[in-house]
């Protein structure tokens, strides 16, 4: 049984530092998008940009003229 403990003791500390990792990518991710936007914002005159995919968001309406998720796709890549 000492084996099997071990094996699954091993197994979580994995998922740990697999979770830990892709937690770090994201957080490393989203730094750089928000640098990204920032950066575009200042340089268009935005004073505010919104995420409209979010589910919990408060945009009701947002016409599609003045999006610029594109921009800051090509920018960021």
């Amino acid at each position: 049984m000492g084996t099997e403990r071990q094996i699954q003791r091993k197994q979580a500390e994995l998922n740990e530092e697999e979770t830990a990792a892709q937690r770090d990518v994201a957080e490393n991710i989203g730094r750089q998008m928000l640098n990204v936007v920032d950066r575009y914002s200042r340089e268009h005159g935005y004073m505010t940009v919104l995420d409209s995919s979010s589910q919990g968001t408060p945009v009701v309406y947002g016409s599609s003229e003045i999006d610029i998720t594109n921009d800051i796709i090509r920018l960021y890549d």
